[in-house]
Parts: structure tokens; sequence; C-alpha cells
């Protein structure tokens, strides 16, 4: 019952960004209105994070098979990605290779900048609280110099060696040197006190049997389901035992998965009715996104320039990127614009595609295969491009492949995929803005 109930407010989020989406005339997927409604809500205390949280991890964690059913569907943009193969194989290859790549290392670059700024910061201060301590020392011992004269002075006085005319002086410099001490003492241990302060901060026989496949997968609930699980639990058993990251679940599901189609001459159609409730959890798993996001909020808040700077470069780099490759291949205008949202979640690609005129199956396809090149290259772009940081990681694979690159975040730990899950939104929103300027430049 309990994560009955955690599913049905996620589910409710997920329903009122759906509102949103249909009401507010902006190209943003409901699945982001939802996400942000969510961090909304866990941040001003309306949700708590434990009412949530269970639900939300297995949701994300499942994020990897929601994808199978939409790379399958490649097959069915074959027929006009054949003409223009081979431009959309580099385009979408080099664009993201650059993309993951630029945008990890110029955040990583300026993490370590503002960490340097922060450590000089601590430092400087660290220093001067060093030195007010010591002129404070000097200053007490000093005083217990003083205080140690005045002593003896008044040593001098009980023995009869001072005149009676001195003591009320004497009396006086007691009481001045008990109070400095006593006032050093406690600017001592405010000292003290603040130093410490400082110090805590994935033939007819053979064509009935086909014909008899294809109605029993089209008139089933789970089939379609069930060969995609097994498809997917192959890919990650093969990864495990090789440690190949190229034998990368999500891509070896998909590929095993088009295989048991054409060999049963299975159609896309048959194979979507069936298996096409996986697809339907994307949205509530992207709402759920919001979870590891608050949960590294403040992270989030000590890295705010980083993170910012660091799509932008990527959202620049992948539009950019995009219009000079398509230049070098003399691609028309509008299968230059058709590539141009490539790297962004694919709701918001598709309103961006249909508002510019593009081709929106090959939009799709390319959104897909971006998204599986990410999640299968991650490892090894992050190793030649030098990008070590969780935040870094994150925002390269968000940035670069979106919902599929975040669920390989995901894989990789929880600050990867909460960086990577504010990146899809953050990406979305600059390049709705980006692609509707950069399609007028050719």
């Amino acid at each position: 019952m309990r994560l009955m109930r955690q599913f049905g407010i996620i589910a409710g989020m997920t329903c009122v960004g759906e509102l949103m989406h249909y009401f507010i005339p902006l190209p943003v997927p409901g699945s982001i209105y939802g996400l942000a409604l969510m961090m909304i809500a866990l941040m001003t205390g309306m949700i708590k994070l434990e009412s949530v949280l269970e639900t939300s991890q297995f949701l994300i964690d499942a994020m990897p098979l929601m994808f199978i059913p939409a790379g399958v569907g490649l097959m069915t943009a074959w027929g006009q990605l054949r003409e223009i193969l081979l431009p959309v194989t580099v385009v979408t290859f080099v664009s993201t290779v650059l993309v993951m790549g630029i945008t990890g290392r110029v955040t990583e670059i300026l993490l370590a900048v503002t960490a340097r700024g922060r450590a000089k910061g601590e430092t400087a201060s660290q220093e001067l609280k060093e030195e007010v301590l010591a002129e404070e020392n000097v200053i007490a011992e000093e005083l217990r110099e003083a205080a140690k004269h005045e002593t003896e002075k008044i040593k001098h006085l009980l023995h009869g060696e001072v005149t009676k005319s001195e003591e009320p002086e004497a009396t006086d410099c007691v009481a001045r040197s008990e109070s400095a001490e006593a006032e050093e003492t406690a600017k001592t241990e405010h000292a003290a006190a603040e130093a410490t302060a400082v110090h805590g901060k994935k033939g007819g026989s053979i064509m009935g049997m086909d014909e008899a496949m294809n109605e029993v997968i089209r008139n089933s609930t789970i089939i379609g389901i069930v060969i995609s699980l097994l498809a997917f639990d192959i890919g990650s058993a093969l990864r495990v035992k090789t440690g190949l990251a190229v034998l990368n679940p999500l891509l070896i599901s998909i590929i095993l998965v088009i295989g048991f189609m054409v060999a049963f001459n299975i159609d896309y159609g048959s194979y979507i009715r069936s298996a096409r409730y996986l697809s339907y959890l994307l949205t509530p798993a992207t709402v759920a996104l919001a979870v590891p996001l608050y949960q590294q909020l403040q992270l989030l808040k000590d890295n705010l320039l980083a993170v910012v700077l660091g799509v932008l470069a990527g959202v620049l780099t992948s539009l950019g990127s995009i219009l000079v490759l398509c230049t070098i291949f003399h691609m028309n205008h509008v299968e230059y614009i058709t590539l141009l949202p490539k790297s962004i979640t694919t709701a918001i690609g598709m309103s961006v595609v249909q508002e510019l005129g593009g081709y929106t199956t090959i939009t799709v396809a390319s959104i897909i295969v971006t998204g599986i090149l990410g999640n299968v290259l991650a490892d090894p772009i992050c190793h030649l491009f030098a990008i070590h940081s969780p935040i870094a990681k994150g925002l390269a694979l968000g940035t670069s492949a979106h919902a599929i690159g975040t669920s390989k975040a995901m894989q990789i730990g929880e600050i990867e995929g909460a960086m990577a899950g504010l990146a899809i939104v953050v990406s979305g929103i600059m390049t709705v803005v980006g692609a509707s300027i950069f399609a007028t430049f050719r």
C-alpha cells in the first residue's frame, strides 16, 4: 500500500504536468513540468522525501528498459534515413562526442576554478584569523608582563618599601591589570571559537507461423515486455561477464529484439502494441528524477555557475557542430533543421522540429541514436576528455544524450544521475531558444 501511495503521488504530479503542457503554449513536455513541480513540492515541504523515495528509486533504476521500444522503432525510420544515412551518421556521432566531451571538460575546468577561489578565500580568512590571534597573544603577553611588574610593586608596598602615597596607585594598577587580563582571556577564547567555526565548514507453413506469431504478440499485453526484459537481462549479463563498455545492455537488448523480430517476421506494430506499456512509465520516471536532484540540492547551489555555463557550452557545441557538419555534407535546409534538436529529449525535440518544419521521423531516430551512442560511449569519452567529477559526468551525459544518457548516469552514481536530470531540463530550454536562432543561419 505504501508503494502504491508513493506511485500515486508521482502519477499525480505527472498528470498536472501533462495538463500544463496542454494549456501552456510552449514546446515543453509534461514530464519536464512534472519534474519541476515535484522539485518545488520537495523544496517547500509539501511532499516529504520519504513519501516518494522508494518508488522513485525503482522507476529510475528501470529507466533503461523504457527506451527499448523506442530503440526498436528505428526500424520504421529506415526508408527516410537510407538516402542520407552517411551524413546523418557522421553528424550524429561527431556531435555527440563533442557535446559530451566539451560539456564535461568546461564544467570540470569551472569546478576547479571555483574550488581554487573558495580555497583561496578560506586560506585568506584563516591567515587573517591567525594574524589577529598572534597579535592578541602579543598583547596578552605584554599585559601579563605589566601585571607581573605591578604585582612586584605591590609586594614591595606590603613590605614597606614604597611610600604610602603610592598605595592608591598600586591598588589601581592591580585592578587595571586584572581587568586587562580578564579581557584578554575573553578575546583569546573568542578568537579560538571563531577559528574552530572556520575549520567546520540502461513456404505457406512458415508464413502461417509468422502470421500466428504476429497475431499472438499483437493481442498480448505482456509478451513484448517479456521479450524486452529477457533481451535486457542477456545484455546485462554479457556486460558483467566481459566487462566491455561496448556491450551496453540497452544496445544489446535493442539488437536482440530487432533480431528476434526479423527472424520471426514480426512487424513493429505488433511488437509495440505489446511493449508500449514499458514506454508509458517513462514520463513518471522522468518526474521521479526530481528526487535525486533534490537530494543533491546543496551541491547544485554550491556549483550553480559551473552547471549553467557547462550546459550552455554543450548546447552551443551541439548546434554549432551540426551547422558546420551539415554545411560540409551539403545537406539542405530541411535536413539541417531536422538534426538541430538531436541532443535533447524526444518530447521537446519533436515540438522544436515541428515548429521549424523538419522531418519528425528522422529527428526522433537521430535523438534515439544519439541517446544510445551517449549511453554506450560514456566511459571512453569521459576518459578521453579527462572528465572525472561526478557533476561534470552527469551534466555531460544529460546534455549530450538526454534521458537515455541519464539512465547511464544513474547507473554510475546518484550525483551523476541528479546532474544529468537537471541537464535535460536546462539544455532542453536552451535548445528551444538556440535552435530557432541557428535555423536562420543556412
